[in-house]
Formats: C-alpha cells, structure tokens, sequence
C-alpha cells in the first residue's frame, strides 16, 4: 500500500509538469482487465490518488493544491466513479470469471472504499456541501 500511496503523491505533485503523470488514471485503467489481483491494485490506485488529490498533504499553496484537485476532477472523477460501479456490477453478476473467495471479498472491498471516495469528496476551497468535488461537472450532464 506504501508504494500506491507513493504513485499518488508523485502524481499529484507533478501534475502539471508533463502528460505522463496527468495520464496515470488513464494507464491505472489497463489494470482493470490484466487479473483479479490486478484489479485491487487498480482500484487501490484510484482511491488514493482521490484521497490525494482531496486533501492537501504536500505542504504546496492552497491555490495550486486547488488547481491541481479541479483539474482532476473535471479529467478523471466520473470516469473512476463509473469503473467502480461497473466493476461492482461485474463482481455482483458473477461475470468476473473464477474467482476465490478470498479475490472476491478483496474486489467487494476496494469497490465500495471507491465508490465511498468519489462520493465523499470535498472540494479544498469549498468545505460544505459534499461532493462538492465533482456536482458541479456532472450537473452539466
């Protein structure tokens, strides 16, 4: 869990230096598909740079923290919240192939931390309401 905590930090911190690491929630994606245990780790990826991207841990102004966390919010927050309920929905329909107990409980697990994420969001400049995070993309449609 340490090195995910570090992909999100180095995610955060160099978010507008290049594409590479704007682009992370985008390769996280490919671990979706590759196996179950890659799945956890995708979504164990997805949930921490959320919570990274929320709360402003690395000492940078608040305005840049802000920037950084509405420019994340309007590239990639539906889209992960999505996944995770498509992905909740796959595990619950059984589509998810062979899967162990174990995997499953795992899966149900980061599934739900996710979608609690996205859902508890809170903008750094907006303390109230909730999810203030990502209401203003989506009530555009």
């Amino acid at each position: 869990m340490a090195l995910v905590s570090v992909l999100a930090r180095i995610t955060k911190l160099g978010w507008f230096e290049t594409t590479e690491h704007s682009d992370v929630p985008k390769e996280v994606t490919q671990f979706l598909t590759a196996s179950v245990d890659h799945c956890v780790i995708g979504l164990q990826i997805f949930n921490e740079l959320i919570q990274e991207m929320n709360v402003n841990k690395t000492g940078q102004p608040l305005s840049m923290h802000r920037k950084k966390s509405v420019s994340f919010r309007d590239r990639n927050l539906l889209q992960i919240f999505q996944i995770s309920l498509q992905t909740l929905q796959q595990l619950l329909s059984g589509s998810m192939g062979q899967i162990t107990p174990t995997q499953d409980t795992r899966l149900r697990e980061q599934c739900l931390k996710l979608v609690l994420s996205c859902l508890s969001c809170v903008s750094p400049s907006i303390l109230s309401p909730p999810c203030s995070l990502f209401s203003a993309h989506w009530s555009k449609g």
